[in-house]
C-alpha cells in the first residue's frame, strides 16, 4: 500500500515539476521581447 502511495506521489511530483518548467521557459522568452512564445499547436 505505501509503495503505492510513494508511486503516486512521485508522478505527481513530476508532472508538477515538469509544469512548472513549462512555464518559468514561457516567462523567460515574454521577459526577452520574443515573439510566438506559447507553446505551437498543429492542427
Amino acid at each position: 500500500m505505501y509503495v503505492v502511495a510513494l508511486v503516486i506521489a512521485l508522478v505527481l511530483g513530476y508532472l508538477f515539476l515538469s509544469k512548472l518548467v513549462d512555464i518559468s521557459q514561457e516567462e523567460d522568452c515574454a521577459l526577452a521581447h520574443r515573439r510566438n512564445c506559447g507553446a505551437s499547436t498543429n492542427p
